[in-house]
């Protein structure tokens, strides 16, 4: 049977013609092919793309793909459903969703590929946000993740760098334009990193000592931020004050977690 396209290492050349069919598709699902670029295959044609549904399906087959380590689906007009597919795909590494309308609960339906998954680009997906954070943090294999272009906060960044921290686990991550300008602003003109690393007493860093603190202490701690947040109560009661000093410093924290994961050079 003749085959239009070239095959090397691996590697099924589908760039040119993107006329790959169904029909094909489940030939080469017994194949060692390691890398798949369905783009030009599966791209709308009059904002149309009914392809997508009748050949990812192919996917679920049983002892299909078992070689299959990247998947290319840039720009391809999904529905969240179209990711239940390819959970049995053993070797999944890399998968490119970027601008393909997933939402978070498209993420969700990655976490079947938690034991191989570790370069996902989510980019572009203007649905996603912080409530798709639980499922990102379930990929323990993560390596690195495109936020870029998605409505994912510096609240949903902060909860990956904390969770990171924790379980002493390292990622890549393009954040979204906002939170790097957020970091970019606030990495210059907050406290100075000595308060950070030696704070001067009163003045602390770790948000469990504010318990200890008397009122006196716990409102110099708070002028200290009110410098940079005119709008902060520096006063109240003491059970106030903790509460209000901890969640600042706690912030803060992650904040500068978030710093480190996104630029390792900055200082």
């Amino acid at each position: 049977m003749w085959f239009p396209y070239i095959i090397t290492n691996g590697e099924v050349d589908l760039f040119s013609s993107g006329a790959l069919s169904e029909r094909i598709l489940d030939i080469l699902r017994t194949s060692e092919i390691e890398f798949l670029d369905l783009t030009a295959s599966l791209a709308e044609e009059d904002g149309l793309n009914f392809k997508a549904r009748d050949m990812l399906h192919v996917f679920a087959k049983p002892n299909s793909f078992l070689f299959l380590s990247e998947i290319n689906l840039n720009d391809v007009r999904l529905y969240d459903a179209d990711l239940m597919h390819i959970h049995r795909l053993p070797r999944l590494g890399c998968l490119s969703l970027n601008n393909t309308g997933i939402s978070n609960e498209g993420i969700f339906l990655l976490i079947p590929l938690k034991r191989c998954l570790v370069d996902l680009d989510i980019a572009n997906n203007s649905l996603i946000d912080d409530d798709s954070i639980s499922a990102i943090l379930m990929l323990i294999k993560l390596q690195f993740i495109g936020l870029y272009g998605t409505a994912i906060t510096m609240d949903g960044l902060r909860r990956i760098a904390s969770h990171l921290k924790q379980t002493r686990r390292t990622m890549e991550v393009d954040v979204p334009e906002d939170c790097e300008e957020y970091i970019r602003n606030h990495a210059r003109t907050e406290l100075p990193q000595q308060y950070w690393l030696v704070p001067a007493s009163p003045l602390i860093s770790d948000p469990t000592e504010a318990l200890r603190l008397s009122s006196q202490a716990l409102e110099q701690n708070l002028a200290a931020f009110a410098e940079f947040d005119q709008e902060l109560l520096c006063d109240g009661s003491k059970t106030n004050m903790v509460k209000r000093l901890q969640d600042i410093l706690e912030t803060r924290r992650n904040d500068l977690l978030v710093r480190e994961l996104v630029w390792q050079d900055i200082r």
